[in-house]
């Protein structure tokens, strides 16, 4: 975890109900989100992987549930939230597989990022493009725009090009399940990389899974659980940090599965402390980051809520779109997202207060070894993709 302890930022005051229900849809930047708590490769293992009748899906299983770390809850507030934030500060990296099956040959892989324009997206698509090379196979990275008739438009033209497989990063299944479908009935092999499929049981209408391939780590059975336990890091932090007194405001996204679920882990930890308090949740659409809107949604809300001291910001890309210049000078804890580089240095000029960070190039090259397992006959394990609180 990066974090800037000035001392300023901290301040005071009691709680309130989790924002949001199941969602109807899921998609865009905050997919990408996910990777914290995650860090680099798959591993094998001699059990068999999880399967679905349907679509006989791998799913790279947890060795446990939540790691006991993370999931001890004593009922002392104080020190179940520090005992969170020592966990991320330590972090969940660890070193990858030692060893692999040759790279089978001959492979092509279309990688669709989500959004070409912001590291979230950016980078793990960079990091598997150089992954294939490395396995020598083709691969071609095209941009999803935010836009679901692109990122179809991109599946049905990886089908015409003969791709092997399809990756997509940061892309939830729901939205482009036809292209899918048709993927799919072509024999391509789809992995969902930061992404959920169309069964996530957060969706109002789930409907059948269609990734051949979805990771999980060692330290959640799911990516719900993943995303879930990264907002209760964040709110543990701000628990700590503000000696229990949190007031804190929680930007959340209503078309974006991962963010409700970001959403309910941090107001799940806040409520355990019964001296801190939800003010307020600013909901928020891809098209409203883009055109200015959330800026000016979130101005109006630090302007309502005079006493937030907290700020629960989902995903790094928003503070140069709209958290910075919304906040301004005001000393708000500002608990950001994956600590992409320009947020580190945001933590480093003290206007940023923690991120969680990983190696995204390293999200890319555990997907691409996930692959090459998954062809190569073996049978996949957890994914060993670290992160730490900076």
């Amino acid at each position: 975890m990066t974090c800037d302890t000035s001392p300023e930022r901290h301040n005071g005051a009691a709680a309130q109900p989790e924002h949001g229900a199941r969602r109807s849809r899921t998609k865009g930047l905050a997919g990408v989100c996910l990777m914290a708590l995650i860090g680099a490769s798959a591993c094998t293992t001699n059990s068999a992987p999880t399967t679905s009748s349907t679509t006989n899906r791998s799913t790279a299983t947890a060795a446990a549930t939540t790691n006991s770390t993370f999931a001890a809850q004593s009922g002392d507030t104080q020190a179940d939230a520090a005992a969170l934030v020592t966990a991320a500060y330590r972090g969940t990296f660890s070193a990858p597989p030692s060893s692999g099956p040759p790279a089978v040959k001959g492979k092509n892989v279309w990688i669709i990022s989500c959004f070409q324009v912001v590291d979230s997206c950016a980078l793990p698509a960079k990091g598997a493009a150089a992954a294939a090379q490395d396995l020598g196979w083709k691969s071609t990275v095209v941009d999803g725009q935010l836009s679901s008739s692109v990122e179809g438009a991109a599946i049905t033209q990886a089908v015409g090009a003969r791709a092997d497989a399809i990756v997509l990063v940061g892309i939830d299944c729901f939205g482009v399940q036809g292209p899918l479908a048709a993927a799919r009935a072509a024999g391509v092999t789809i992995l969902g990389l930061l992404a959920f499929d169309c069964d996530d049981p957060g969706l109002d209408n789930p409907g059948q899974p269609m990734f051949d391939l979805i990771p999980a780590t060692r330290f959640a059975p799911t990516q719900r659980d993943l995303a879930i336990l990264y907002g209760r890091v964040k709110a543990a932090y701000a628990i700590t940090a503000t000696k229990g007194k949190a007031v804190a405001l929680d930007i959340v996204s209503p078309t974006t599965l991962v963010l409700h679920y970001i959403s309910q882990g941090f107001q799940q930890q806040l409520r355990t402390c019964h001296t801190c308090r939800l003010a307020a949740t600013v909901e928020f659409t891809n098209e409203e980051i883009l055109s200015g809107q959330l800026k000016d949604k979130l101005t109006t809300a630090l302007q309502q809520h005079p006493d937030v001291d907290t700020l629960e910001v989902p995903f790094d890309p928003l503070f140069q779109l709209a958290v910075t210049p919304a906040v301004g000078s005001r000393k708000v804890l500002l608990l950001g997202g994956e600590g992409l580089p320009a947020n580190v240095e945001l933590v480093r000029s003290h206007n940023q207060t923690i991120a969680l960070a990983t190696s995204h190039a390293w999200i890319g090259y555990a997907g691409m070894d996930m692959l090459n397992r998954h062809w190569a006959g073996e049978k996949v394990d957890a994914m060993q993709i670290g992160r730490a609180h900076v």
